[in-house]
């Protein structure tokens, strides 16, 4: 299979890439910024002309929640990448007849569902990037009446070794670590809870979706149960053999523009179940 990934240098595509060496059946072909723009839809049709892959996976999004809630330049640049870009995606998919691999967040739900969100639960989202991914979401859909293939995978809190691009961001766990060594108290939020998501573990489980030929459609693809910030901040020193001092606050102690979903958990009821959130961390914290 021959599988076009975008945002090849981010921290998820640098894991899809990773994992697609170990795979003689894949022939992964990446681009991020530096091969190009991918809000050209010209551009981007010349080179699928040329490549003609099985599938295209899209890493690319714009994923700073507070700033999308207050600059209208960064709310801009969300409806372009997480909106428009799903459309032109959608639409060269179809010309091209390939499928395309999107990923969603838990941002897209309100976060008043105890039991955690199913694959097929109602969207509410709270802030203008969940709004924007909800509207990438049913840009899909859309499509799907013009013979569009697709997987949306819903993920949320992503964690793991750091892209190899210039503009990949820090995880959670990086800037805790950060600040631990800077010797600084740790305060972190306990009224938020959860999904956690560890990048090579969701490459594979994207792979494996992606092979299977099950049916297209939405998927929640994150690691198994649910966790605060603050346990999982816990759960990575007791890995790393730390002890960090680590206050539990709640989530009003930080000045955020953005609203976030108190209790967004996603249930994962149509695939195996991935490895547990807390051996996944340990994997991670050990390797760091």
């Amino acid at each position: 299979m021959r599988i076009l990934l975008l945002g090849s240098q981010g921290n998820l595509g640098t894991a899809f890439t990773a994992l697609s060496k170990e795979n003689p059946d894949i022939e992964c072909i990446g681009w991020d910024k530096s091969e190009i723009d991918v809000t050209d839809r010209t551009l981007l049709e010349k080179k699928m002309a040329t490549l003609k892959p099985d599938a295209i996976i899209n890493t690319v999004a714009f994923n700073d929640v507070d700033g999308a809630e207050k600059e209208e330049e960064k709310k801009l640049i969300a409806e372009k990448l997480n909106v428009e870009l799903v459309r032109t995606l959608g639409e060269i998919s179809i010309e091209f007849n390939c499928v395309l691999v999107h990923y969603s967040s838990d941002y897209v739900f309100k976060g008043d569902v105890q039991g955690g969100y199913s694959e097929d639960a109602e969207t509410s989202p709270l802030n203008a990037y969940g709004e924007s991914k909800v509207r990438g979401e049913q840009e899909l859909i859309k499509l799907s009446g013009r013979g569009l293939h697709w997987y949306l995978i819903r993920t949320a809190r992503l964690f793991g070794p750091k892209g190899s691009g210039p503009s990949a961001k820090p995880s959670f766990f990086e800037i805790m670590m950060g600040l631990a060594k800077q010797g600084q108290p740790l305060k972190v939020v306990s009224d938020e809870r959860g999904s956690f998501t560890y990048t090579p573990d969701l490459a594979q489980a994207t792979l494996d979706l992606l092979l299977s030929g099950d049916n297209f459609g939405i998927y929640h693809l994150v690691n198994d149960g649910e966790a605060s910030w603050y346990d999982a901040a816990r759960c990575f020193f007791k890995s790393r053999g730390m002890e960090v001092p680590i206050e539990p606050v709640p989530g009003t102690s930080f000045a955020r523009a953005a609203q976030r979903p108190v209790f967004s958990r996603l249930r994962n009821t149509k695939r195996p179940a991935l490895r547990s959130w807390q051996a996944a961390i340990d994997e991670y914290a050990k390797g760091v």
